[in-house]
């Protein structure tokens, strides 16, 4: 062989692909499409349940602010009872106190008003209330 046969042949050697090559790359790239393939499942499994989480978070936010929502009111609605009630106890100690005055104006006898809070002792209330 000349030394231009054989380049040649070294040439031919190097871009010749052999059928265990050509095998062995079909079957690397039939892997690697079944492998793109199970990333893509995995990847749309992963999407699923992201978004069952961000529907469970929501329902939870939801319900989480439902909640202080009917606390707020609960509050709105005890406070505006306890005002009621002290309005009320406030009229009937101021109703109670001006009965006593009035009652001892009229009786012209010397009574001994009951501070606001205390409670008159039976013995201390002025004939006729009771």
């Amino acid at each position: 062989m000349s030394r231009g046969g054989i380049e040649a042949f070294r040439d031919r050697q190097r871009t010749s692909v052999s059928s265990a090559g050509l095998a062995e790359f079909r079957f690397a790239q039939a892997s690697s499409r079944e492998a793109a393939k199970q990333l893509e499942r995995a990847l749309s499994s992963l999407r699923n349940k992201i978004a069952a989480q961000q529907k469970a978070f929501l329902h939870a936010r939801r319900n989480y602010e439902l909640v202080l929502r009917l606390r707020e009111k609960r509050y709105a609605e005890w406070l505006r009872e306890a005002n009621r009630q002290e309005e009320a106890d406030a009229t009937e100690s101021y109703l109670g106190r001006f009965t006593q005055r009035r009652f001892a104006l009229n009786s012209r006898t010397p009574v001994r008003l009951a501070s606001p809070g205390e409670i008159p002792l039976p013995s201390e209330e002025p004939a006729g209330v009771r």
